[in-house]
């Protein structure tokens, strides 16, 4: 334990260096990372809070309804973290070039492994975990809670909730690699991948957030507070009940109604699985986590670059094509770089998959719905579930593409090609490369609610706007941010930087999904006659207005980044 700690104090204190550090450079940095913090939890607050309040006090939904869907929000929060722990988890528990030295010092195994599951789960829940605390804090507001009741909720709920999801992400790394161990990687991967993906559409079609909302108790009481109100309506799911984010729905659920007992029932249901989660932990940190880490370097040394992967013939670089000999050396480039890392291909299954699963749930949920509220309330809410997945894809694979063409970036440099033609081609690939599954899954996903054929047009053109902006501005910041040493692009991706990109590309989406709903309130018959064409045309206007200052600010940063380091 005493190594534990000392190896904790030892990061905590390189943290804190880099936090200080006074150099220009570093601090400007630094200042705009707490600005764009800052500015996206308040943001985040004003959005929560107004979304509830017209929830609560204008369309009077029942509280059991409200916390139902706050449980469909909790669990996708859940799967995020986990999803985000798991692949950080890799690259620096198994992958990070600093294990063998840590190995090499006078302490144990377990200590190692315990210090890096803290840093992983704090790095990778950092900014969820800031959005999550604006949201608590929204959520407070709207219902009137005092002060301690906004502590607990932080610390005797929020905070464990995520620990959770970033322990389990660990626990079941390890185990998935010692298994990859004993019947290979293909097979694993094909076991855990599909399994994963089945049980998570299961959980989300149990749930159902559009059956919840058709099914909601509308009534006229005093602010949506009624003691009474979805008593009883919690009839066939059962099943939620032995889920963490259940139990902090619950937990809300209860401090509104002034069940204290009840409340820390929930939050020693949680600290209680805390706990267990950490016994564990330790447990496999003991005794599977050197196991582990010498099955997966095994597994790297004895792998064969891309035989068994896919391996076109028209991108070898034997094969000509003809004609602008530029942009063909740099996709086939690009192209065998991303296949001959197994991280990438490995993190592309599990998006596919995830993508796959997101659209089955979306597709197998009852969005029949009649109410106009309720009509536009679902449409948003798949509009932004896709754009949040689109986000976190783009963060993933197109943030780090400046950084991974690490130390000999010099030798691109040296290419009778321009910096500003590289960069354009970079920004092609990765627009066509994201484009197309995006827009795939909103013609997959939005004509599921049986709406009008004007709700997809919406949709698509609102992806299409909101993936150029996104798409933009991960490229910039990512030549902005930059870090040409680090060869991994897991931890490229999970950076301060990424972090700060992240957010901003949250802020983006909340705000063409703002813009989206004001038309389909229009088409809905919500707010006016369904064959307005004006309000359409404003968002269609107002969303191109937005990508092209995103775009065009992006691009000027990224480029000059550029100019200015080489």
């Amino acid at each position: 334990m005493r190594e534990f700690f000392l190896l904790l104090s030892v990061r905590a204190a390189m943290l804190m260096k880099g936090i200080t550090d006074t150099r220009w450079q570093s601090l400007s940095k630094n200042i705009s990372s707490v600005l764009i913090f800052g500015g996206v939890a308040v943001g985040t607050f004003v959005i929560v809070r107004m979304f509830l309040a017209y929830l609560v006090h204008q369309v009077h939904i029942d509280l059991y309804t409200v916390h139902r869907l706050l449980s469909f929000v909790m669990f996708s929060f859940f799967l995020s973290v986990n999803m985000i722990s798991l692949l950080v988890s890799y690259a620096t528990l198994y992958t990070a070039e600093d294990i063998p030295f840590l190995f090499s010092l006078p302490v144990p195994h377990s200590a190692v492994f315990g210090v890096r599951m803290v840093e992983n789960v704090i790095t990778s829940g950092s900014t969820l975990m800031l959005l999550g605390l604006a949201g608590v804090l929204a959520y407070g507001s709207v219902f009137h809670l005092d002060f301690w009741s906004y502590l607990f909720i932080m610390f005797a709920a929020f905070v464990p909730f995520v620990l959770i999801a970033g322990m389990l992400a660990v626990i079941a790394l390890a185990l998935l690699i010692l298994g990859a161990a004993r019947i290979g990687v293909r097979w694993m991967m094909s076991i855990a991948i599909p399994i994963y993906v089945v049980v998570t559409s299961l959980l989300m079609r149990t749930m159902d957030p559009t059956a919840v909302i058709r099914s909601a108790t509308f009534f006229r009481g005093a602010a949506g507070v009624d003691a009474a109100a979805g008593e009883g309506a919690a009839a066939g799911s059962d099943v939620l009940y032995w889920f963490p984010s259940d139990w902090l729905a619950e937990l809300l659920n209860a401090l509104v109604r002034h069940r204290v007992a009840e409340a820390w029932g929930y939050a020693g249901l949680l600290f209680l699985l805390l706990v267990v989660l950490a016994v564990v932990a330790a447990l496999v940190g003991r005794r599977w986590y050197y196991a582990s880490w010498l099955a997966a370097t095994e597994m790297r040394m004895h792998r064969t670059a891309a035989n068994g992967w896919l391996r076109p013939a028209i991108m070898e670089f034997g094969r000509f094509w003809g004609y602008r000999p530029h942009l063909e050396a740099v996709v086939k480039r690009d192209f065998w770089l991303f296949m001959r890392d197994p991280s990438q291909r490995l993190h592309t299954l599990i998006m596919f998959f995830l993508a796959c699963a997101v659209v089955a749930s979306i597709r197998s949920m009852d969005v029949t719905v009649n109410q106009p509220a309720s009509l536009v309330l679902s449409f948003v809410i798949v509009f932004i579930f896709i754009g949040f997945l689109v986000s976190s894809v783009i963060l993933r694979f197109v943030f780090p593409t400046v950084s991974l063409e690490g130390d000999a970036f010099w030798a691109v440099r040296t290419a009778p090609i321009t910096l500003s033609r590289l960069y354009w081609m970079k920004f092609a690939v990765a627009l066509a490369s994201v484009i197309v599954p995006a827009e795939l899954m909103i013609v997959l996903s939005v004509p599921a609610m049986r709406g009008h054929s004007s709700l997809l047009i919406l949709a698509a053109t609102g992806m299409a706007g909101l993936v150029v902006a996104l798409v933009s501005l991960n490229l910039g910041s990512g030549a902005y941010y930059a870090t040409l040493n680090e060869k991994n692009p897991v931890k490229v991706a999970s950076s301060q930087g990424a972090s700060v990109t992240f957010l901003g590309s949250l802020v983006i989406l909340l705000v063409v999904a703002g813009i989206v709903a004001l038309p389909a309130s229009f088409i809905a018959g919500l707010l006016g006659q369904r064959s307005s064409d004006l309000p359409m045309t404003l968002a269609l206007g107002g969303i191109v207005l937005i990508a092209g200052a995103v775009t065009v600010l992006s691009h000027q940063l990224g480029l000059r980044a550029l100019r200015k380091d080489f």
